[in-house]
């Protein structure tokens, strides 16, 4: 009887998709969109410091469906997802995001199902992955997991419950240049103010680097 009393206060219009077009260096593209979605994509862009009309173009750039709104309504859904996580994951959520981007150790942020929501950039300098190759992918399409006490769904499962605030497994990647990496994953998970839902910040235990440094000897030229 409650839930029907809360279903009953819904109220909402739908509002019909408006056609729109943007215009970024000397290239027309149209969409369709419902204004809800407009609005989102506006403050997306405002995050990402750029215009509107530079963004739409960006993900044009990276779109490989037929239907492009449609490929947008689907970032835009991601984006928000990434942007709750972030806000559950402390309420001091824009630190905790500064904090991701500029951490020196690779990390992710994944939802519950281990679908990737975010990467920072040590993560892309790390593996070699690039951003459109990865949102929205599941963790283990990328990584191969050497399971130890428990698979990685039954540690998931172990965190969901409380049993467990972090776990560590071994994985393996390997990179574009065909470079295998091995690591050790730190998963740590944390639940919103109503413990209804887990997420995951994976931080990635390499030392890995992207080139090793280059050494010089220097000899001194014996006088004859």
């Amino acid at each position: 009887m409650e839930k029907e009393k809360l279903l009953n206060q819904i109220s909402f219009k739908q509002e019909s998709p408006k056609p729109k077009i943007f215009q970024y260096e000397g290239e027309r593209i149209a969409i369709r969109l419902e204004p809800p979605f407009l609005r989102y994509l506006d403050s997306i862009a405002r995050e990402y410091s750029l215009k509107t009309n530079a963004l739409v173009f960006f993900l044009k750039q990276k779109n490989e469906s037929k239907n492009f709104s449609s490929y947008l309504r689907s970032f835009l859904m991601a984006e928000a997802e990434r942007r709750l996580l972030l806000s559950k994951a402390s309420e001091y959520s824009d630190k905790f995001d500064f904090f991701m981007k500029t951490a020196p150790m690779p990390g992710l942020l994944l939802s519950e199902n281990q679908t990737i929501l975010h990467a920072n950039n040590a993560f892309y300098r790390w593996s070699s992955l690039k951003d459109q190759m990865i949102r929205e992918k599941s963790f283990t399409d990328f990584f191969y997991i050497k399971n130890r006490n428990f698979s990685i769904v039954e540690s998931i499962n172990r965190a969901k419950f409380g049993h467990q605030e972090q776990f560590e497994i071994d994985i393996t990647f390997s990179t574009n240049d065909n470079i295998k990496l091995e690591a050790k994953a730190l998963f740590c998970a944390y639940t919103d103010t109503a413990e209804k839902e887990v997420s995951f910040v994976v931080w990635f235990k390499t030392s890995y680097t992207e080139r090793p440094p280059r050494i010089i000897k220097i000899s001194r030229k014996q006088s004859t």
